[in-house]
């Protein structure tokens, strides 16, 4: 009697463990997960293939590693506001063709994606005093982790989506202090240095960040405009690419959560257990005005109407640093007199036809432009010609130099 009751309930037991497994990948149409818990789970169990956790300036990431040609720059994606970097090599399971991982390796890039601490079960607890600095130096780390350990070269290219921007000044500066060379630094959509602190006295959204009773922000609070934002870039490009590149219940669960409060990039900073406005931690933070330490500059954006801050004003916010990059590199290399006429005609030339070299528009896609077959591809694509561009105006420099 009591062994067939334990068999009955073993059974049912087993039959409702399965039913939540098969519920992970539905095609759900719920909200985003934001849930606001201290996770305890065991990081070994949801962590991916070739995923590792490092301790890397005092903090927790996820770093994920695809050999490649060693003689080729070593390219690091680094992925926006509440993401893992995963939205860059997706699932298991998933087409690897929908993700830029897959096509960057096929044109013999080493890549490697990090992943900074947010809320979600992958990671053991949430660090809400996480900074633009600590996300920097996590890069830089990882970076240098990777190509010491593979015998790479020290040259890198940096993917850097959405906020992750933020970082280009810091991570430049850091990456110079552990030899390493940051051939470009290609913004996907990307903020630049500062853009937060602008966005902040007139953005409808961002005055409501509210803090979460664990310190970390949820975009669930800016009236659910996040939640429901993600969702419909993912549509979007579902229906770009004609199938489901991310089932939303995976989505939900593997790749968002909750994030520290400066990676926002406004004056808002996470101090002994509440949220104060500190303009210049921030700009100590970024560093965003410090034009001399940018490194070379790329940018590539979406023209969606869904995602218009991007559309209008990437381009634009990106234009001047990315010219006084060059302008710059050239007074630090050329030692001939500028002021002489042909010299001053090449110089010119170099320098305000940068901005048009290295921000490119793509076309279909939104912010997510770079998720899905049709735009992971010729996403790499441009990426290739980046790089190639940039190493041309590299050459065109140090002639002037010479």
């Amino acid at each position: 009697m009591y062994s067939f009751i334990y068999v009955t309930l073993s059974v049912l037991l087993l039959l409702f463990t399965t039913s939540i497994v098969l519920a992970e990948t539905q095609n759900s149409s719920t909200k985003l997960n934001f849930n606001s818990t201290n996770n305890s789970s065991n990081n070994k169990a949801t962590l991916y293939s070739g995923e590792k956790i490092k301790i890397l300036a005092g903090y927790p990431a996820i770093i994920k590693y695809l050999p490649g040609n060693k003689n080729k720059p070593l390219v690091v994606f680094v992925p926006g506001a509440s993401h893992l970097a995963r939205i860059s090599y997706g699932y298991p399971g998933g087409n690897k063709k929908d993700f830029l991982e897959f096509w960057l390796h096929k044109e013999g890039y080493p890549f490697l994606a990090v992943s900074y601490p947010i809320e979600n079960k992958v990671f053991s607890k949430v660090y809400p005093n996480f900074t633009i600095t600590d996300w920097a130096d996590q890069i830089t780390l990882a970076s240098n982790f990777i190509i010491k350990k593979h015998h790479l070269s020290k040259n890198i290219v940096i993917l850097a989506w959405s906020f992750a921007g933020y970082t280009a000044v810091k991570t430049n500066k850091l990456c110079k202090n552990q030899g390493l060379n940051v051939v470009l630094f290609i913004g996907l959509s990307a903020d630049p240095p500062l853009r937060g602190l602008f966005k902040e006295p007139n953005n409808p959204i961002l005055p409501n960040i509210k803090m979460l009773p664990n310190g970390m922000v949820s975009p669930k609070p800016l009236n659910d405009w996040f939640d429901a934002w993600f969702i419909n870039q993912l549509n979007m490009q579902d229906e770009i690419n004609k199938h489901v590149i991310i089932p939303k219940g995976i989505y939900q669960s593997k790749f968002i959560g909750n994030l520290p409060v400066a990676l926002l990039g406004t004056q808002k900073r996470y101090n002994h257990g509440k949220f104060i406005n500190d303009i210049n931690a921030t700009l100590q933070d970024t560093q965003g005005f410090d034009y001399s330490n940018y490194p070379p500059i790329a940018v590539i954006y979406d023209t969606s109407y869904t995602d218009d801050d991007n559309a209008f004003f990437t381009p634009h916010d990106w234009s001047s640093i990315i010219s006084r990059n060059v302008y710059y590199d050239i007074l630090k290399k050329t030692k001939s007199n500028m002021t002489t006429g042909d010299t001053w005609r090449k110089i010119s030339d170099l320098v305000l036809r940068a901005p048009k070299k290295f921000t490119i528009a793509i076309t279909p896609g939104n912010h997510f432009f770079f998720i899905g077959e049709i735009g992971a591809k010729r996403t790499a694509l441009i990426i290739k010609s980046l790089i190639a561009e940039r190493n041309a105006y590299n050459t065109s420099i140090n002639k002037l130099a010479s």
